[in-house]
């Protein structure tokens, strides 16, 4: 098991399904998804956080068995990346996302550890400012934000 706090797993996740909502946002069909190789590549990896997170969040007890799923499907992408069915992401990335952001949203405003969580905001948008990305520290500030 990794050291790091289970806050920092649920700002992955946050951090993770606002990337992918941001990537996708102008795309109408899993088809023009799939076209776009850079994109496509990047909502893979984001999908891979979110298993690799939701994972932690599983061996800590944070969430209960019904997102397992969401870990297999993390494995089939790193496992079996050529054989991944882009149907199946695109309803992931349509139906799915949308609905682990609602729980994440219910999650973070009701966490017990508020302060430890916006630590964690901290972290990553520390991280983002480095690398320079203005997009999602904007994110961070509003989610921040929305924290207090």
């Amino acid at each position: 098991m990794s050291n790091r706090d289970i806050e920092h797993y649920i700002v992955d996740l946050v951090v993770a399904i606002f990337k992918i909502n941001y990537m996708v946002q102008d795309f109408r069909s899993e088809g023009d998804l799939l076209k776009d190789f850079k994109s496509y590549d990047a909502v893979l990896r984001e999908l891979q956080i979110i298993g690799e997170a939701i994972g932690n969040l599983l061996k800590n007890s944070i969430l209960d068995e019904q997102y397992r799923k969401i870990v297999d499907f993390r494995n089939k992408i790193t496992h079996e990346y050529f054989g991944v069915d882009i149907e199946i992401v695109w309803a992931v990335l349509k139906e799915e996302i949308p609905l682990l952001d609602k729980m994440l949203f219910k999650l973070s405003k009701g966490y017990s550890e508020k302060t430890k969580l916006i630590e964690a905001v901290d972290c990553a948008l520390i991280d983002h400012q480095r690398i320079k990305q203005k997009v999602v520290e904007d994110f961070l500030k509003k989610f921040r934000k929305n924290l207090i």
